[in-house]
């Protein structure tokens, strides 16, 4: 049996009992021809098994139009003794829903009984059902899944795909119920809409309180392959809308990324254009990629980025600092590998104060416990840091580090840190890891602390 195609192409798919049921028919029209118009029948494949009682459930030969009246038979005496079809039989129920017309599947959709009556789960009767009338009139479809939307995934993609150039689209899934079959659906539906000259991305701006799940992520991506710009450009605005939101960050990263590697003048142009948080962090994607071919060069653009965004009176945001944070150890980390720890920790020194330069002095710190590792050049460097900010940064890493080796210098480090409630809580860290290799020297560290060191 022939069935017209339903947009999307996953819904049949998903049905996948649907697919087997129409083996067993073939459709005595040539393609194309309407068979309700020619009075064509629908005869049972010979395929079926031929000889258990009750087997086949479906007419050897019907007429389509007789499918309403076939189907309110098979609800009132059901073939087996349990009152349930087996699942041949379902695969056999399945062709005639094929051949209802628009009236006969509202009425049987209006009917919840003659959906229950069948069993197994009522769904996959009702996904049927729904899926011929997507076909026969897709706004009906529309607004029945509106207000039935807990469907199977495959049935709510058949009708949402066919339902594209529908009026009721858009508020069909304005009030689909969040599940998780939702955002496979919408995936889909974006795939199609774009594939079949819709505008998705007018979709995806009425609806992005809605859709910014992996559906759209999915379709950002296929988007940054054909045009970087037009992704870069619809990412930035999620980024403002959803109030900086983590999933649209990561897109407008890789967008303006990927722009700038084909047009490296006019991503750079439509960078600096930006307003709000958007422009740093897209900025910083620019440095990372400009790292790759002029470290200097992109070291220095990195400076000036953090300078601008750590002036007094500025107030870059959680999103922002992360990501300057990122630029700078992404920086440091490459003039460490190009060139020498001396050249980072010489650049990392012509940041401005702050925590963005705190992080950055982390950084060197690590490499020298944990890469080289070189203790004294780490502990040389912290000790010659200028900025008590900066050396309250380091001081837990070289602390943390040497207690076990040296648990008196530990401690002298903890007593460095400024903040009377960070000393107090590395304190007492150090002298409970000192306590558990020598418990009456750290006794004894600790009763030598000044008064009121470790107490609020």
């Amino acid at each position: 049996m022939n069935v017209p195609r339903i947009v999307g192409g996953t819904a049949l798919a998903a049905l996948g009992f649907l697919t087997g049921a129409l083996t067993f028919y073939k459709r005595e029209t040539p393609p194309g021809t309407n068979p309700a118009a020619s009075g064509s029948t629908v005869t049972a494949s010979a395929a079926g098994p031929q000889n258990a009682p009750n087997q086949s459930v479906v007419p050897r030969t019907f007429t389509p139009g007789h499918g309403l009246d076939w189907y309110k038979k098979l609800v009132s005496a059901p073939p087996a003794a349990s009152g349930s079809l087996s699942e041949l039989q379902i695969l056999e129920s399945l062709a005639p829903v094929m051949s209802l017309t628009k009236d006969e599947v509202m009425e049987l959709l209006k009917d919840p009984s003659l959906l229950r009556a069948l069993g197994p789960p009522p769904n996959s009767w009702e996904g049927a059902l729904l899926m011929r009338l997507s076909r026969l009139d897709p706004a009906a479809a529309l607004a029945y899944l509106k207000k039935n939307p807990d469907q199977d995934g495959g049935v709510m993609t058949a009708v949402l795909c066919q339902g594209i150039h529908s009026p009721g689209l858009d508020e069909c899934v304005a009030d689909l119920a969040t599940s998780g079959q939702r955002g496979h659906s919408l995936q889909v539906l974006l795939a199609e809409m774009h594939a079949t000259g819709g505008d998705a991305l007018a979709f995806l701006y009425k609806h992005k309180d809605l859709v910014w799940t992996g559906s759209a992520d999915r379709f950002l991506a296929d988007l940054r392959a054909r045009d970087p710009r037009k992704a870069s450009e619809a990412s930035a605005t999620f980024f403002a809308d959803l109030k900086n939101e983590e999933r649209s960050q990561k897109s407008l990263i890789a967008s303006v990324r990927a722009w700038a590697e084909k047009e490296p003048a006019a991503a750079e142009a439509w960078v600096h254009s930006l307003t709000g948080a958007a422009r740093p962090i897209a900025a910083v994607s620019l440095v990372d990629l400009r790292m790759e071919s002029d470290l200097p060069a992109a070291a220095d653009a990195m400076r000036t980025l953090v300078a601008e965004y750590s002036a007094p009176g500025t107030e870059p945001g959680r999103h922002v600092q992360i990501e300057l944070i990122r630029g700078v150890n992404s920086t440091i980390q490459g003039l460490i590998t190009r060139e020498s720890v001396q050249r980072a920790s010489d650049w990392c020194a012509t940041l401005p104060a702050g925590f963005v330069r705190q992080q950055g002095c982390c950084t060197i710190v690590q490499h020298w416990l944990e890469k080289e590792p070189d203790l004294q050049a780490a502990t040389a460097w912290a000790t010659a840091l200028t900025d008590q900010r900066d050396r309250d940064a380091v001081a837990p890493l070289i602390a943390r580090r040497i207690v076990a080796s040296d648990p008196p210098a530990a401690v002298e480090w903890a007593k460095s840190v400024s903040n009377p409630d960070d000393r107090r809580g590395l304190l007492t860290d150090i002298l409970a890891a000192w306590r558990k290799d020598d418990p009456q020297a750290a006794t004894a560290a600790e009763s030598a602390l000044p008064a009121g060191l470790l107490s609020r």
